[in-house]
């Protein structure tokens, strides 16, 4: 009878411990899910909405495309990655806590096997290949032929991390760039060979005007405008 008893109240505990971890699991969601849809601010000239968090994570390409002649480190392997970004390191290289594994589900990370730093490296690959065509092609948009300069994108990463973003549409108001948001912009550049590319803002089609407020090294531009034309997550929170 006491072998019985004792077997009951840990199936008891164990009842009460389920029922505990959902409430927080939930208040979890809720806390990412406000921090999602707290960022949004929409396309000028439109009715679509892109988060703060993802123009700034796709603005540290800005710094890594450059003319590929000038290219100092390809794209990075996955131990690459987590060296140059150590920050990230706990939520790319596979062994993540709770909070981590939620983040890589909300970024629509698959389980493969593959570590979140090994599929984003496979990515920058992508998005290389993808720079290579778009800009060798006859009528190119871009003055020169360009690539990702790895080191450049991870130094850009790591200052992004620990810097708080502002905006003007939210005045008086800082977001913090987190890992998940850069795994995301890295998605979103690599999506369908690179078919963000053509609608962004690149040296050799824009006007003077715009060029002139840009760094001299500088070959493209991502904007509000320019991603909602084509973004997946575009009018969706995040």
């Amino acid at each position: 009878m006491a072998e019985k008893r004792a077997s009951v109240t840990l199936l008891e505990l164990a009842s009460i411990a389920s029922r505990a971890i959902v409430p927080v699991l939930l208040a979890v969601l809720l806390i990412v899910g406000y921090q999602r849809n707290a960022d949004t601010t929409p396309a000028r000239g439109s009715d679509r909405h892109v988060s703060v968090r993802h123009i700034a994570a796709l603005k540290t390409f800005e710094y890594a495309v450059v003319r590929r002649d000038r290219v100092t480190a390809g794209p990075l392997s996955a131990d690459a990655l987590l060296t140059r970004v150590p920050a990230c390191r706990s939520a790319w290289d596979g062994r993540g806590g709770l909070l981590a594994r939620m983040q890589r589900y909300l970024s629509r990370a698959t389980d493969s096997g593959a570590t979140p730093a090994s599929r984003i490296a496979l990515e920058l690959e992508a998005i290389d290949a993808a720079l290579l065509r778009f800009s060798s092609e006859e009528n190119s948009r871009v003055s020169d032929k360009v690539g990702l300069d790895g080191a450049r994108w991870a130094e850009a990463v790591a200052i992004a991390l620990r810097t708080p973003v502002e905006t003007p549409e939210y005045p008086n108001r800082q977001f913090s760039l987190q890992c998940a948001d850069i795994a995301r912009a890295v998605v979103a550049l690599a999506r369908s060979s690179g078919r963000m590319l053509p609608t962004l803002a690149w040296r050799g089609t824009e006007v003077d005007r715009v060029i002139a407020r840009w760094r001299p090294e500088q070959y493209v531009e991502f904007s509000p405008r320019q991603v909602a034309r084509i973004n997946p997550w575009a009018g969706i929170p995040g």
